[in-house]
């Protein structure tokens, strides 16, 4: 099944999680609220007090807490806290999370930065078709049909002979800085070979990586930010090092964190197990990226071909 945006919130957050040795407070919604609602009964208000909940994606203040109605008193710039959006949610459904360690938006934040940061190593790659006309040299590759386009790799055309048979082009030229005027995508390519008139050109090309637009949990990843199906943990790993920074040391407990962790220049002070638990994810990133990188380079070399 594909992994979705969902999928790895929950990886990550449970990743950190892990090593906090805290658990989050839970309780649920008694009734569906709007976006406005600044009245909030749920199911029970143990352990809630003046502070953060969060529902769904969305980050709620909390003003006060009427313990006899188990109801939670919204202030009113409460709805949407943080930038978070605010939107109607239903009863039983989700969870309502008391001052969660890390808000889904911010596990989001990280997981959309680390997406951007890895561009310059990974890429996904796709491919596109343009029909041939024996009297035109020079094709946009428009963005309507090539996505997203950060280069070629390989260029052919489909054989007069069979639908299943393509022909490798071995004369063409990419170009990304194309007449603007022309080629309103920037982008275009050249195409030198002697090419059936009407034949269909297929052009594979690689992808930039594109963080989540939405916060829908079940965005798919790969076919959204175009990155490769195997670098799931790439992400998982780098979100989880950009947010372990953030936990703050008082809610680091040493118990959860491993002995290697703690046997270095912090001693047991648990002040610095977030710090030292983020490098140790950032070391795990690195290697991952690295492998990754180096699949994606054996795989997707360009065909050889000439500019003329």
């Amino acid at each position: 099944m594909a992994a979705t945006l969902g999928d790895l919130i929950e990886d990550v957050e449970g990743l950190l999680h892990g090593h906090t040795g805290q658990d989050e407070q839970l309780t649920y919604l008694k009734y569906n609220i709007t976006s406005t609602d600044l009245s909030i009964e749920v199911n029970s208000v143990e352990g809630v007090r003046r502070g953060i909940v969060e529902i769904d994606d969305e980050l709620l203040w909390v003003d006060s807490v009427n313990t006899s109605s188990n109801t939670l008193n919204i202030a009113p710039f409460g709805r949407g806290y943080r930038g978070t959006t605010a939107a109607a949610h239903l009863a039983d459904v989700v969870p309502v999370s008391v001052n969660p360690l890390l808000p889904r938006s911010r596990v989001r934040r990280a997981i959309n930065e680390t997406i951007e940061a890895v561009g310059g190593d990974l890429f996904g790659v796709a491919s596109g078709t343009l029909s041939y006309d024996s009297g035109t040299v020079t094709y946009e590759l428009s963005a309507a049909t090539f996505p997203d386009l950060l280069d070629v790799l390989a260029v052919s055309y489909d054989s007069e002979t069979s639908i299943d048979s393509w022909i490798t082009v071995r004369r063409w030229k990419f170009t990304d800085k194309a007449n603007a005027t022309a080629f309103p995508s920037g982008k275009s390519i050249d195409l030198y070979d002697p090419i059936r008139s009407g034949s269909d050109v297929s052009v594979t090309y690689t992808r930039n990586t594109v963080p989540f637009a939405d916060n829908a949990a079940t965005t798919a990843l790969f076919s959204t930010t175009n990155l490769p199906s195997s670098c799931k943990d790439v992400i998982i790993y780098g979100a989880a090092a950009r947010l372990a920074w953030a936990i703050e040391g008082g809610r680091t407990n040493q118990t959860g964190v491993s002995s290697t962790i703690l046997s270095d220049s912090y001693g047991t002070n648990w002040r610095g197990a977030a710090n030292n638990f983020g490098k140790q994810l950032y070391a795990f990133f690195e290697k991952r990226l690295q492998e990754e990188r180096d699949s994606l380079l054996r795989t997707t070399q360009p065909t050889i071909h000439y500019l003329r």
